[in-house]
């Protein structure tokens, strides 16, 4: 039996078909099914058709708007900018976001002060590309209807009624997608302070960055390793802390129990293990058990905080990440 429907569906698309594009994108373009399946449910339904797009209108800028709200908050948008940024300027290596969009096209709306458009692009880049497509379930989303889409809110152009699908899928799950927004964030920020503080190439820079990320609840205060420097003993980095003269504001060292077999040395004796200790300790920064170690703490911490939790780690990340700006 021939669907009447169908047949009509696909005049409206060859009428206006662009033979630029592909099929795929002119079926999301010009939503010409939408178009035919809408303006028969308004007629039924006694509601004029331009009155309903006015009303999808609205409510997409009513979503964008909101976006960029929520982006414009400081626990948002502070480390958010110091991720991307970081990433956009190659000033971190072998720091690499899973989503559909490069750093790149989202750092210059965050200069720019277009929170809305790099409210968009964040999502997009943080959130695993096949993770977040399937959630929002519009179909296939290409990293150029994506591009599209963000320069035309930021030109405060019309959308296609793809594209405000988008839109809309976006407003709908926006309680799932600003977790994870957040919790990118926090994976990224925090091997993005890790690599910084292993570039410095100090000792006591690098056990300052592990204490901070153990007082934010990202790493076991009885994380370390064993040193050469005593014999093969297990550190934690709160004794190689107080070993090397590092603490945290507000801190006391004087708790930490150290092992006698450093106890008992003479002062030049001490000297010397830290002297060795200082070096074993930047050597171990560079060593990818480590860092893998350290990594994956992190990130299981993150994946099972809630979202305010999330936040106050963001907070603490972009504060160690400012520390180790000033150090230069």
């Amino acid at each position: 039996m021939v669907n009447n429907e169908v047949i009509l569906k696909d005049i409206l698309l060859k009428m206006n078909y662009d033979p630029s594009k592909t099929l795929n994108e002119n079926i999301q373009e010009q939503g010409s099914a939408d178009i035919f399946v809408d303006q028969r449910a308004m007629y039924l339904a006694g509601i004029e058709y331009n009155d309903y797009k006015t009303q999808q209108w609205e409510a997409s800028n009513k979503s964008l708007k909101q976006i960029g709200e929520w982006l414009q908050d400081p626990h948002v948008l502070l480390p958010l900018g110091a991720l991307i940024v970081t990433v956009a300027t190659g000033g971190i290596g072998g720091l690499v976001v899973a989503g559909l969009l490069e750093a790149a096209d989202v750092a210059l709306y965050i200069e720019e002060g277009d929170y809305t458009s790099a409210g968009l692009g964040a999502i997009f880049l943080l959130i695993p590309g096949a993770q977040l497509v399937r959630r929002l379930g519009v179909g296939e989303i290409t990293e150029k209807q994506i591009k599209t889409l963000i320069n035309k809110v930021s030109k405060g152009l019309d959308l296609t009624p793809f594209e405000r699908k988008i839109i809309q899928a976006i407003d709908d799950n926006k309680n799932w997608i600003r977790p994870q927004v957040l919790k990118g964030t926090a994976k990224g920020l925090s091997k993005a302070v890790l690599m910084k503080s292993v570039g410095k190439k100090s000792a006591q820079v690098f056990i300052h960055t592990l204490l901070r990320l153990s007082q934010a609840g990202l790493l076991s205060w009885k994380f370390g390793w064993r040193v050469a420097a005593l014999g093969g003993v297990f550190l934690t980095t709160l004794q190689m802390g107080k070993i090397l003269g590092v603490g945290l504001e507000n801190w006391s060292r004087v708790a930490v129990e150290l092992p006698d077999s450093y106890v008992m040395l003479d002062q030049r004796q001490k000297a010397e293990v830290r002297k060795e200790l200082a070096q074993e300790v930047i050597e171990a920064s560079y060593q990818n058990n480590i860092q893998t170690e350290i990594l994956k703490a992190s990130e299981e911490v993150i994946n099972y905080s809630d979202e305010k939790k999330v936040e106050d780690i963001n907070k603490v990340l972009n504060d160690i990440d400012q520390e180790l700006d000033d150090l230069l």
